[in-house]
């Protein structure tokens, strides 16, 4: 499997002021994303913010999936977590679902 990441969901943009193209940050597709089995609530502790990647690898296999967990539970900047903060974590089948039917 290819590294997946925010960018591979994305559309292209066109900087109009220096004609280049850019992945839309805006243009993700979280909308689509399908629940089809229960999501796990899980309360983060320390540990798992400070190192939010292994958190990830922990729970999925990979960390490829941080982004994508963090845009799900409208959080935009890892450091905006908070010990006791409590965050859905889909089912690993239900996030590869919503990347294989969504890539670009």
């Amino acid at each position: 499997m290819s590294i997946r990441n925010r960018y591979l969901l994305t559309k292209n943009s066109e900087n109009m002021y220096e004609n280049n193209e850019y992945p839309d940050i805006l243009t993700f597709p979280l909308q689509k994303f399908v629940y089809t089995k229960t999501p796990l609530i899980y309360t983060l502790t320390y540990q798992d913010i400070s190192r939010f990647d292994v958190f990830i690898f922990n729970q999925y296999g990979t960390c490829d999936y941080d982004d994508f967990i963090l845009m799900l539970n409208n959080i935009y900047f890892k450091e905006d977590l908070a010990v006791g903060d409590k965050i859905i974590l889909p089912d690993l089948e239900d996030i590869e679902n919503f990347y294989s039917k969504n890539i670009q």
